[in-house]
C-alpha cells in the first residue's frame, strides 16, 4: 500500500469515528467538568475562550468509562443538553460549583457539588478530581 493510500485510509477512518455518537447511557456515580486548552504560545488564564477550545468530559466512577467532547461555550444550556444525552436521570452526578452546572438538580436526581474556592474534595466527599 502506498503512503498516498494510508493517508486516505486513515482519514476515512477518522472521519467516520467523530461522526459516531456514543452508544451507551452512563448511569451509577459520574463526574462531569469542563477544561480550556490553550493554544500553541498562548497563556491567558480564566474561562475566556480566546484562542481556547472548551472540552467537557463526563467520567463514569465505576467502570472508567469517559466521554469527552469539545463544546462552543460553558452556558448552561449546552453543559445540560451535553450531560442529558449521556447520563442516566438516576445518577449521582458530581460536578464544581461552576454556575453552568446549576439546572443539573432539576434534572438529575442526585446532583453533588464541591467548591474548588474551599478545596478539592468537598466535607462530604464529592470531588472531580478523575475527570
Amino acid at each position: 500500500m502506498t503512503l498516498k493510500t494510508a493517508w486516505r485510509m486513515t482519514h476515512k477512518i477518522r472521519t467516520r469515528i467523530a461522526k459516531q455518537k456514543p452508544q451507551f447511557i452512563v448511569e451509577g456515580t459520574v463526574q462531569i467538568d469542563e477544561m480550556y486548552l490553550s493554544h500553541m504560545g498562548f497563556k491567558k488564564q480564566g474561562r475566556s475562550l480566546v484562542n481556547k477550545t472548551l472540552i467537557v468530559g463526563i467520567y463514569q466512577k465505576t467502570t472508567n468509562n469517559l466521554i469527552v467532547k469539545v463544546l462552543k461555550n460553558a452556558k448552561s444550556k449546552n453543559l445540560l443538553q451535553f450531560a442529558k444525552n449521556h447520563i442516566s436521570s438516576k445518577c449521582l452526578v458530581y460536578t464544581d460549583s461552576w454556575k453552568g452546572y446549576c439546572d443539573f438538580k432539576s434534572v438529575f436526581t442526585k446532583h453533588e457539588t464541591v467548591n474548588h474556592q474551599d478545596g478539592y474534595v468537598s466535607k462530604i466527599g464529592v470531588n472531580t478530581n478523575q475527570i
